[in-house]
């Protein structure tokens, strides 16, 4: 576990859309200091650098090395990256809205309690499952970790039309990010340790996190 995050088992679906999770007050600017950076654009993650945050988006990549300009470093939230990997969020664009996946509309009517219990839990059910899921059977497919990564990020944005805000860690795009243990371009299991969740430049609370996934099981 890292020491200044708690961990959390959350995926973050950046679409400007939004998210109907609860998070944290609109605050500070952040700092995220000694991190590696994941981004599909790149040919390898960069590493050791420091990453700043304002107004939701990412305002500056520089050296881990660097320092911020004086008076600067009380009035700015700063995370500890070091030994985590900075990624950007995860935009899924396979969701199903109008049906109940694995029924039929003969079923659902044939089933009327089991089709009112997947509906109570709709999006949260697929949501939460579902995009793991399709990552393991691509593995399985034989698709690496980052291929994966890069459709489930950058290529998903660039379909939906979304690149310029999202899907890459760069200067001058929304800070919907994910703080990873592992390097996603490596393994998918990374996402099974995600230690912070970043929705444009606010840190959600990992508490109300829970809550919302516990609520899912209900």
């Amino acid at each position: 576990m890292h020491p200044n995050i708690r961990p959390i088992r959350l995926f973050l679906l950046c679409l400007s859309l939004g998210t109907g999770l609860p998070v944290a007050a609109m605050g500070q600017d952040l700092r995220i200091e000694r991190v590696t950076i994941v981004s599909p654009e790149r040919a390898s993650p960069m590493g050791d650098v420091d990453v700043t945050i304002h107004d939701g988006r990412i305002a500056s990549i520089s050296s881990g090395t660097s320092v911020p300009p004086s008076g600067t470093r009380s009035a700015v939230k700063t995370i500890d990256g070091r030994g985590l990997y900075l990624a950007p969020g995860l935009i899924d664009s396979h969701v199903h809205l109008g049906s109940i996946p694995g029924m039929t509309d003969a079923q659902e009517v044939q089933h009327p309690d089991i089709a009112r219990a997947a509906w109570d839990q709709m999006p949260h059910s697929f949501l939460l499952y579902g995009f793991t899921l399709e990552m393991q059977r691509l593995v399985a497919a034989g698709e690496t970790p980052a291929q994966i990564f890069r459709a489930a990020t950058l290529s998903n944005a660039q379909a939906l039309k979304l690149d310029r805000d999202v899907g890459t860690v760069q200067v001058g795009k929304r800070a919907n990010l994910l703080l990873l243990q592992q390097d996603p371009t490596q393994t998918i299991q990374a996402y099974a340790g995600i230690v912070g969740v970043i929705l444009g430049g606010r840190v959600l609370d990992p508490a109300d996190l829970a809550a919302n996934r516990a609520q899912s099981h209900q």
